[in-house]
This record gives structure tokens, sequence and C-alpha cells, in this order.
């Protein structure tokens, strides 16, 4: 091929680039003048408020920006406005909200796709939020979630490998925690070896006992499973397994943990909330 004949190949693509580019900056605004929304100027934090917008303030030419003027139906409760200017990613359609019913246990997102964790709705507010309970936690930390933010649960089959895995004796070990000692003027943290507790028993028939405290019958109870949320990247939901109760009746979720070089089957068992751990091996 001739030096000419690249030269105008790549001025072609380089064109036709430009072009796409051109046009998919120009699209259309996904909001006119009249039409009803929700939006949200606030943050993670803030509540979204109905309202209708105004005009459409598109400056993508000169300086990229896409905003809507929006009058709200009632004041703002930051500062009092009736009238507001958001960005596309703080607008979003208004559509018909059906509240889940209170008691309903749902996956708690921080943004779409997002997973946080697993809660129980409280009570529903007027302004499309949810007061959701996160078992395990005090009532003193129930938190308003606006509702775009709260979907029913996703499940895991009793069937699946995950669950299966989870059906046995296991032999449980208690991590050891540190403890504050004072020696000599000095503050220091001190650590014991931990203590290896009698076995959790898990039933493929639903059903469990956990041998909790030496000494104290066990806990005899029926788990549920627990499926991991999507889009989490931390405790306890991001992994797949099964919900039992202690003495106290705290949940905690079982699950496989994985040892490196060790080809034993081993599980995590965590309390809800407060990250308390125990880990077991498989008996036998």
């Amino acid at each position: 091929m001739s030096r000419s004949r690249s030269l105008l190949l790549i001025l072609v693509a380089a064109l036709v680039a430009g072009t796409v580019t051109q046009a998919a900056a120009q699209a259309p605004p996904k909001f006119s003048a009249g039409q009803r929304v929700e939006t949200n100027t606030y943050g993670t934090g803030g509540t979204y408020q109905k309202g209708t917008v105004t005009a459409v303030d598109d400056q993508r030419a000169a300086s990229g920006n896409l905003k809507y003027l929006i009058h709200l139906d009632a004041p703002s409760p930051a500062g009092g406005a009736t009238d507001v200017s958001a960005f596309e990613n703080e607008v979003r359609a208004l559509a018909a909200f059906t509240p889940l019913k209170v008691g309903s246990v749902v996956d708690v997102y921080y943004s779409a796709g997002v997973g946080r964790d697993r809660g129980v709705v409280r009570s529903v507010t007027t302004d499309g939020r949810y007061k959701i309970h996160f078992p395990g936690c005090s009532p003193s930390a129930d938190e308003l979630v606006d509702h775009a933010l709260v979907l029913p649960p996703k499940t895991l089959s009793r069937s699946s490998a995950r669950a299966r895995f989870l059906m046995g004796r296991w032999i449980m070990f208690t991590p050891s925690y540190p403890n504050t000692v004072i020696h000599d003027g000095g503050i220091y943290r001190e650590y014991g070896s931990g203590a290896r507790t009698p076995p959790l028993v898990v039933r493929a028939d639903g059903h469990y006992v956990w041998y909790f405290d030496f000494g104290k019958k066990p806990v005899r109870g029926t788990w549920r499973t627990d499926a991991k949320i999507p889009g989490a990247d931390s405790g306890v939901a991001t992994v797949d397994g099964l919900i039992i109760k202690d003495p106290q009746g705290q949940p905690w979720k079982i699950y496989r943990r994985t040892v490196k070089g060790d080809h034993r089957a081993h599980l995590t068992a965590q309390r809800l909330c407060s990250g308390i751990t125990d880990i077991g091996t498989r008996a036998g």
C-alpha cells in the first residue's frame, strides 16, 4: 500500500470517528420542557423531589454541560428554593411508586448496580423513602433510603452447590480478640491463642444444631439461604451462604472459606453488623 493511500485511510477513519463522537455528544437531552421528573441535587444523602422541567440549558458545544431548570412541587428542604438547576445524572423520570410491604426483606444499594447490604423495611415515608433496619444492628442504625436504591432481594436455591457445601459437621475455632493492658506505664495490646469451640451441625433438611457455649444446651433452629448482592465489594454481602442464630437470637452468616494451600473444607461464621467471626473446618 502506498504512503499516500495509507494517509488517506487514516484521515477518513479520523473523520468518521470525529463524526460519531460529535453525534454522540449532541444526542438529544433525555428530558424536555414540561416533562414531570424527580431530582436530587444534594448527593447520596439527599431526597428526590418531584417537579416539572421548565427549560433545558444545553451548553455541551461550549462547555460540555447539560442542565435542566426544574420547578419543584414543594420548596426544597435545603434552602427553601422552588426552582433548581440539575445535571442530567441528578434527574430521573417520574414513575409510579408502588411501596414494598413493611416487613419485606430487601437489598439496599449505594447506587444502581452497586450493592450495599440486606435489610428489612420498617416504614415508608410520603416522599418515597424506606426506613430500613439492618439485622444484627441496633435500631439506632436504621436508615432512610430512597426507593430507587431498595430492591427485592436476590435469592439462593437451597439445592445450590454453595448451600450444599455447608451441610455437615463443623469444628469451630474462635479467633482471639486483643485486650488492652498497662505495663510499666505503657499501654499494650495483648493477644491470646483463641479457643476451639464445640461443633456446628448443618443438616440438609433445613435445621442446624450449634454448640455455641461449653456446658450449655446447643442452639437448635432452622437455617435460611442468603444470596450475595450484585456489585457489593465488602462484608458478607459479597458471598452466598446461610443465616443461623446464636443463643441470644443474633443472626450469623456462614459461608465457604478458602484457605490457600489447604484442600480441607473450611467455613466462616460472621455475626451480622458486628463483624465478629468464628472459623471452622469440616469434621471427619
